[in-house]
């Protein structure tokens, strides 16, 4: 019997058990970040959608929704400004979250560039705009800087964004009447 051929034969098989094992394990990690991604994912839209239905659950946080897009914070009562201050909070610790998910790569491109828009949109709004120096202490300051730099492009964003509604035959995201 060779030595040198079986040990060969033995090096040939150890080799592609190794490249089958790297295979295995390079789609294991595809697998997993499609995974994490998909968490992020619905996480942040989980969020979104919570701060969605408030306005839609009563009298009371339409008010303060429509206050909130308008600016008009001082015309609600203590208790309702209180309310709008706590959800604009919440608002941009979401829009954090997104942008911190897609600075770690637990977001694609294509979603980040949807967060981008609705950040944009609701920096440009006048009342999460006015009350952002207040905000913006409580986030990060890669965040905060970010949302600064686009400050000008948020009000246009917004204008845009109450146009297509209003082509929409809708009511401008701005300009809805009191309730």
């Amino acid at each position: 019997m060779n030595w040198s051929a079986v040990q060969a034969v033995a090096e040939l098989v150890a080799a592609t058990g190794v490249i089958v094992s790297l295979a295995y394990l390079a789609t294991q990690v595809r697998q997993n970040t499609r995974s994490i991604r998909a968490a992020a994912t619905q996480d942040l839209l989980l969020g979104y959608n919570a701060i969605l239905d408030f306005p839609k659950q009563s009298a009371y946080g339409a008010r303060a929704y429509h206050a909130v897009i308008r600016g008009e914070l001082s015309r609600l009562a203590p208790e309702e400004q209180s309310a709008a201050r706590v959800g604009m909070i919440q608002i941009w610790r979401l829009y954090e979250h997104a942008y911190l998910q897609y600075h770690a790569g637990t977001l694609g491109d294509d979603v980040w560039e949807g967060w981008v828009y609705q950040i944009r949109m609701s920096a440009g709004l006048p009342g999460l705009r006015m009350t952002w120096p207040a905000i913006r202490p409580l986030v990060s300051r890669s965040f905060a800087d970010w949302v600064d730099e686009m400050s000008e492009i948020s009000a246009r964003t917004a204008a845009e964004y109450a146009d297509r509604w209003a082509a929409a035959g809708s009511m401008s995201l701005v300009e809805t009447p009191d309730p």
